[in-house]
């Protein structure tokens, strides 16, 4: 072999023959891959230093709320099995329901301070980085997906040197935070329940000062909302649940509704807020974004668990009247339409209350129509994937509907609130009270429709309980009378589902087969079809079906 050719055989790497000038280039190509070795080494060493000092600062515990995939319990909706967050938008906004990894540092809120956030001795003591952060991940979402960034500006951050702004927030998202951890088992945490308390302390200091230095020139705003959130947070902690129920509801978490609907409300502090607000003018005065409106949600919530009428108009995040199309019109672009191919529109049914000897008055048999329509839309919805845009519409639409049924006039009204004119002038004898005992029925047996279904409040077994012993003698009166129709037969149907396992299914299980029987309701299917027309969500009571097939063999045995 040639002195050349074996002179090439061999490379000698850092010898005289790696020159720049060589023609295959190597010297230049293991320069380059040694400064890509140093980089990647730099990055992974930043890298694992950021995690560990985000781990060190947003971890007081042994247990990490994760929200990953290996944390979620299974279940009818799946949530994380700390922080209780139902993952309603995985496919949308994963950073909201941790399907990433979470220590990651593009995560939104892992851990990281508002760049704008002033550091200083203030916000180094309360730990508001991470308090902020958890509001971010855990309590904004569940108000509004969408509107995230105007309530965190305004509610959170800047606080412009307003004390009781800033101490009201960090309290009430401190007290959310124990209430998840008690919620869940999470091992307690003195300094956690220290924090708590300390910032209460402050922020009821922060209160006072307000109220003594307020001269009438200033905004109520940040009054208001500390006095909502002692309002609702002023009770003893304890943890979050959803009760036993014979329904099997979907979108419980609209809205804050999981929380909200399950707490009871100081009526002292709630009975101030009412009264310094009518003072001011109302809800409509204030500046705060979606103040209003929050003001205005958890007032429907609270109506819906008190059972009473709500104190507060319905409004939008901008503090204006809310106004919506009714729901079939409304979510008709999302797929939502009614089908003409079906005998009847939903919530058609309830215009029976129109053609009585003295009927109802229309705008009250509307409401109940439009409840029958967001039922069509929540069934249909709930076999959907649904972002958050379109979760946000059916939470403002569920709120106007329901507000609109809590506000109808009930018992303690006057005949003529309820009941139309006629002609003849008005109307005395059986005639104008069977009339009015129907239209109170059926209104008792919506509001425990909605309950369960359409407006779930979490602690529901007072409710049903209250509105079964109000309903069964008013459907038991009627059975009396031989009076049988296609709307009493919904009302019987629902307090049907709603008594099982209570002392009062046997006695609506008997008046539920009578009403078949002088209908002529033989089928499963028949009776579906009836209800449809009225107000129906299959996937809240189609595990009821089974048993409801059995109630028809039993009539078809007695016969």
């Amino acid at each position: 072999m040639a002195p050349e050719d074996q002179g090439k055989q061999f490379v000698f790497v850092g010898g005289p023959m790696l020159i720049g000038k060589s023609k295959d280039g190597l010297r230049s190509k293991l320069a380059r891959e040694g400064m890509r070795e140093k980089r990647l080494e730099a990055r992974k060493i930043a890298m694992a230093e950021i995690n560990r000092l985000l781990t060190a600062t947003t971890t007081t515990t042994t247990t990490k709320c994760s929200c990953r995939r290996e944390s979620r319990i299974d279940g009818p909706a799946v949530r994380c099995s700390f922080c209780s967050r139902r993952n309603i938008r995985p496919y949308y906004y994963p950073w909201f329901t941790g399907d990433g990894d979470s220590s990651s540092v593009y995560d939104l809120a892992s851990g990281l301070l508002d760049p704008m956030m002033p550091i200083n001795e203030l916000t180094s003591r309360l730990k508001v980085g991470s308090i902020f952060s958890f509001a971010c991940r855990h309590i904004f979402p569940n108000l509004r997906s969408l509107d995230m960034a105007g309530i965190y500006q305004t509610w959170a951050f800047p606080f412009d040197d307003d004390e009781l702004k800033l101490y009201a927030f960090l309290w009430s998202s401190k007290y959310h935070e124990n209430l998840i951890r008690l919620t869940y088992g999470a091992p307690e945490d003195p300094a956690a329940l220290k924090e708590e308390l300390i910032l209460k302390g402050l922020t009821l200091r922060a209160l006072r000062k307000e109220v003594g230095n307020y001269t009438g020139q200033k905004p109520i705003d940040s009054i208001i909302r500390c006095m909502l959130v002692l309002a609702v947070n002023e009770k003893d902690s304890e943890r979050i649940y959803r009760e036993p129920s014979p329904f099997a509801p979907v979108f419980t978490g609209l809205h804050g509704l999981e929380v909200y609907g399950g707490r009871d409300f100081s009526p002292l502090h709630w009975m101030v807020m009412y009264k310094l607000l009518q003072k001011q003018g109302g809800i409509k005065k204030l500046r705060l974004f979606a103040l209003a409106w929050h003001v205005s949600a958890s007032d429907l919530t609270n109506a819906a668990h008190t059972l009473r009428k709500p104190l507060y108009p319905i409004v939008d995040v901008y503090g204006q009247k809310l106004d919506l199309d009714p729901p079939l019109l409304l979510f008709a672009p999302y797929g939502c339409g009614h089908s003409w191919g079906q005998r009847k529109t939903p919530g058609s049914g309830f215009n029976e209350l129109l053609f009585m000897e003295q009927p109802v008055h229309g705008e009250l048999v509307i409401v109940f129509c439009h409840i029958g329509e967001l039922s069509y839309v929540i069934d249909h919805m709930s076999t959907q994937s649904c972002d958050a845009q379109l979760l946000d519409l059916l939470g403002d639409s569920r709120d106007l509907v329901h507000h609109r049924l809590f506000s109808q006039p009930n018992e303690d009204d006057t005949s003529d609130k309820i009941l139309q004119r006629l002609d003849n002038g008005p109307s005395i004898g059986d005639t104008h009270k069977g009339c009015l005992e129907l239209y109170l029925t059926c209104r008792l047996a919506m509001l425990l429709y909605s309950a369960h279904v359409t407006f779930p409040v979490p602690r529901s077994i007072a409710v049903r309980q209250r509105l079964l012993r109000s309903l069964c003698p008013k459907l038991q009166s009627f059975a009396v009378q031989g009076f049988s129709s296609p709307l009493l037969l919904w009302c019987t149907s629902v307090a049907l589902i709603a008594a099982y396992g209570t002392e009062h299914f046997d006695e609506v299980l008997l008046l539920f087969k009578k009403l078949c029987c002088a209908l002529q309701v033989m089928s499963l299917e028949k009776l579906l079809e009836i209800l449809c027309s009225f107000a129906w969500v299959h996937a809240t009571v189609q595990h009821h079906y089974p048993k409801m097939k059995g109630y028809f063999l039993a009539n078809y045995e007695d016969t």
